[in-house]
């Protein structure tokens, strides 16, 4: 499994406080709220099997990869185009640093190939992850 991949589900172990409906014995239903999103599951007994199926109050979760996506796709067009010395990510949520990390070790190579690493990291009171110019820069200001 990649680093990106197990930060993702590093980020899925917050185990919420879950509230069960069990009154119907072929339907099962927990619910559990994140912030103001409220998320239902829901078991459902058919023929031989079970189905799962989810949903939340605020469809937000395909949101939040397209909002994650587009930030690093415009880190990329900032790398390019401005070409800094140095750009740090800093964050107090560890499984947003978690996914920082990830995405950056997972995105190396393509950083490399616009002449950046991935440097140092520190981790108290904030998580910082720091991507360095590693070739002259040829931004004119």
């Amino acid at each position: 499994m990649d680093t990106l991949t197990e930060s993702v589900l590093a980020t899925f172990d917050s185990k919420p406080q879950l509230v069960w409906n069990l009154k119907a014995s072929d339907k099962v239903e927990a619910r559990f709220d994140v912030e103001d999103i409220r998320a239902t599951v829901q078991f459902a007994h058919l023929d031989e099997n079970w189905k799962v199926s989810f949903g939340t109050s605020k469809e937000r979760m395909p949101l939040a990869f397209q909002v994650f996506s587009g930030v690093f796709e415009a880190v990329h067009e900032f790398l390019l185009v401005r070409q800094p010395e140095k750009l740090v990510f800093t964050t107090k949520a560890e499984p947003l640093g978690r996914l920082y990390e990830g995405y950056l070790e997972r995105k190396d190579t393509e950083l490399a190939e616009i002449g950046y690493a991935m440097a140092t990291v520190k981790s108290t009171p904030l998580a910082e992850f720091i991507i360095l110019k590693r070739t002259p820069s040829a931004w004119k200001k």
